[in-house]
């Protein structure tokens, strides 16, 4: 293993590349050369000592090193955003900074009216958003990265709370023209068409495959991805298909590029859950009288947004009990 020195722009380089499955792609959004950016990985890889990607006819996709680089690689980032706003924040006694962490498809459904509205609802209180897949927003939240976190299906760890406020129904995803022509399909239909999807610590792919087992459906994910742009852009290009959230192609959806389709034998559904760290002391709702109710109003707006795939389950009272235990 060489020792090089990293620095953040590399790892910005290489988590692109991963999010894009492409060095071309990734060169073209970067604004850099195609070469600089292939010697960038290189020297990673050579500084490591040991390969960080597969590299193929379609793309490349992250070895097990590269995988792991890529988790560490967030972290950090999320770390340095983090540190940034908790030294900017010194100084504001009065203000309360809210770091609130999303999924993908919620932060594309709302995350951007959430920072909006927060404004003018939440007095003497600063809204942070930050953006990841629920696996790591549940670690950041171990972390004390995040005080609040929107996540599916959260693992029982010691010293974190949850309660259940949203039932999400994940839907067939394909280019539109190559939509099946019925409303609602089985998931045995729905796999067969190529499948890109997250990595195996993605919640959706572990619904699916715990299903699929179940039933003794084949399943195979094709292209896997840790990125929903980057299953975005494969879906609209015909290479395949995907299961999501509505959420997570709300936009593509509504300008007719992509379209859904119910899969309903069986109905998949995936409970996203607020999660925060349990005995903060003094509990939220003594701190922020104003959060519970921006977070009633931001669960309708999701719900609303969702057009009938998503409702809400936890009722006003039991969303207040949960932050006056907090």
């Amino acid at each position: 293993m060489r020792d090089v020195d990293l620095n953040i722009r590399q790892l910005r380089n290489f988590v692109k590349v991963i999010e894009t499955g492409s060095i071309t792609r990734a060169a073209e959004l970067l604004f850099i050369a195609q070469p600089a950016l292939s010697l960038n990985i290189r020297q990673l890889e050579e500084s490591f000592g040991v390969p960080l990607l597969n590299r193929h006819s379609r793309g490349v996709e992250p070895t097990e090193a590269g995988e792991l680089l890529l988790s560490r690689a967030q972290f950090l980032f999320s770390f340095i955003d983090q540190m940034r706003t908790d030294i900017s924040n010194i100084g504001r006694s009065s203000q309360h900074t809210i770091s609130l962490g999303l999924t993908p498809s919620l932060m594309t459904l709302v995350g951007a009216e959430a920072l909006i509205t927060s404004q003018s609802k939440l007095e003497n209180t600063s809204l942070t958003l930050r953006e990841d897949p629920s696996f790591i927003l549940v670690d950041a939240l171990e972390n004390k990265e995040i005080l609040l976190a929107f996540s599916y299906a959260p693992v029982e760890r010691p010293g974190l709370r949850s309660i259940a406020v949203l039932q999400e129904v994940p839907l067939l995803v394909t280019r539109t023209d190559l939509a099946p022509t019925k409303n609602a399909v089985s998931l045995e239909e729905a796999l067969q068409y190529p499948i890109a999807h997250g990595g195996k610590r993605d919640v959706g792919r572990r619904c699916l495959e715990f299903v699929t087992s179940e039933r003794g459906i084949p399943f195979k994910v094709d292209y896997e991805m840790q990125s929903i742009a980057g299953i975005r852009d494969i879906v609209a290009r015909g290479a395949a298909a995907s299961i999501l959230p509505y959420g997570a192609i709300c936009r593509e959806v509504e300008s007719g590029t992509l379209a859904v389709r119910l899969i309903n034998e069986p109905l998949l559904k995936h409970t996203m859950h607020i999660m925060c760290p349990a005995k903060m002391g003094t509990t939220i709702a003594e701190e922020m009288p104003d959060l519970v109710p921006y977070l009633l109003t931001l669960i309708d707006q999701i719900v609303k947004k969702q057009l009938g795939y998503a409702k809400k389950i936890s009722s006003d009272e039991s969303l207040y009990d949960f932050f006056r235990a907090n």
